[in-house]
């Protein structure tokens, strides 16, 4: 395996980067960590693959988890970002596409929607990735590190990653978005990646996070626009849930509203959305006789 892309990097920019670890692992005939990218291929994610291959950095395999419930707008960025990749880096960077065996439609079934607290489905797309991870990296040999995109101004993220990470000798993780050398938010992604021509065909004009379409946990203004200009996605939701047994543990989809009921609110209430409660008024205090 080359070493040639190691040489040169600033020292700086991430411990296991150094000149000197390298020079370790040569010597004692060691494989060097695989550089691995976790990619959603949302902003941030995104934003650091072209950044890594823009600025000539090591990067070994591209790692994503499809639930299958992606934007079609997505799949298209997706194809997109790995031509670009291949123009610049040919095939030396390896696109992995983790799908799981049991179906997150499946899944969906047997869970329920998923809630805050309950996320079953990122808990899956983990657990496909560690799994990936053991049987075909860990297995030969390999350690790794692993490029998560958090952007700066997510501490809380990354601290708590972090945590997770420190669990695991074989992976180390790097947040290149929060470091000193990148140090870069959100919006400043995004931008990048605007002038870099990847649009989402206008997804974040309409989404702040572009997450899986189905997405129970989206903002209350991110729902109704996803039924006002999305109808197919919203009409392959309603279906999902008429899959889902209806038992005594029925998770509904927000709140104590099913989807369908939430359906028929929107279509009733076009001005006013139905999650805008209005606090009543506290009662007054009984004058003490």
């Amino acid at each position: 395996m080359s070493y040639n892309i190691w040489r040169n990097l600033p020292a700086d920019m991430h411990p296991m980067f150094d000149n000197k670890m390298l020079r370790w692992y040569e010597e004692n005939e060691k494989q060097r960590p695989l550089v691995v990218l976790s990619c959603s291929y949302g902003k941030d994610s995104t934003y650091c693959l072209l950044q890594i291959v823009d600025q000539g950095l090591p990067l070994d395999i591209v790692v994503f988890v499809d639930t299958g419930w992606e934007f079609p707008q997505m799949y298209e960025h997706i194809e997109k970002v790995k031509d670009y990749v291949k123009k610049e880096r040919g095939e030396s960077v390896v696109f992995v596409h983790i799908k799981s065996e049991k179906g997150f439609d499946n899944m969906l079934q047997k869970y329920r929607w998923p809630a805050e607290g309950r996320r079953w489905c990122t808990a899956e797309k983990i657990a496909l990735s560690n799994r990936f991870y053991k049987k075909y990296i860990y297995s030969k040999g390999f350690e790794i590190i692993e490029i998560i995109g958090f952007a700066a101004d997510e501490e809380s993220r990354i601290e708590g990653k972090r945590q997770d990470k420190k669990k695991s000798k074989k992976i180390w993780s790097w947040f290149p978005m929060g470091s000193q050398e990148w140090n870069t938010d959100e919006q400043e992604a995004l931008l990048y990646c605007k002038e870099r021509g990847f649009e989402w065909s206008g997804l974040y004009e309409h989404f702040h996070r572009v997450s899986c379409f189905c997405c129970p946990l989206k903002s209350n203004q991110e729902i109704r626009v996803l039924r006002e200009h999305y109808p197919d996605l919203w009409s392959e939701m309603l279906k999902k849930e008429d899959s889902i047994p209806v038992t005594k543990h029925y998770v509904t989809f927000r709140g104590k509203d099913s989807l369908h009921a939430l359906d028929r609110k929107l279509g009733a209430k076009t001005k006013l959305f139905p999650f805008e409660y209005i606090k009543s008024a506290p009662k007054a205090k009984k004058k003490k006789v």
